[in-house]
C-alpha cells in the first residue's frame, strides 16, 4: 500500500498498474507520470529512513524491498522514457508438487 501511496503522491494526475506473469515469476508494476527519480534518490531510495517527504520515515521502501527478498523477489525502481518512474515487485511463482 505503502508503494502506491508514493506514486500517487507523485503523479497527481493518477497512476497506472499492470501485472505480467511466466512459468517462473509474478510482476507488478507501479507506474506514475511524476518528475521521475533524480539520480541521488535512485541511489538511496530503498535504504532505511531514506525519505524524501517532509512527514516520512524512510521505512516503506525498505520494508517492501526486506520483504520481497525474504521470499525470492526483488523491487526495482527506474525512470520511463516517457517520464515519471515505475516501481517493478517480482516474485517467484510457486510451485505445487502433487
Amino acid at each position: 500500500m505503502n508503494l502506491l501511496n508514493n506514486a500517487a503522491d507523485a503523479s497527481p494526475q493518477g497512476i497506472a498498474i499492470s501485472t505480467r506473469w511466466d512459468s517462473a515469476n509474478f510482476t507488478l508494476e507501479i507506474h506514475d507520470s511524476g518528475e521521475g527519480l533524480s539520480e541521488e534518490v535512485a541511489l538511496k531510495a530503498g535504504s532505511v529512513f531514506f525519505t524524501t517527504k517532509t512527514e516520512g520515515h524512510g521505512l516503506g521502501l525498505f520494508l517492501a524491498n526486506a520483504t520481497l527478498e525474504r521470499l525470492g523477489g526483488t523491487v526495482r525502481l527506474y525512470n520511463r522514457e516517457s517520464g515519471g518512474a515505475t516501481t517493478e515487485l517480482t516474485l517467484p511463482i510457486a510451485r505445487v508438487q502433487t
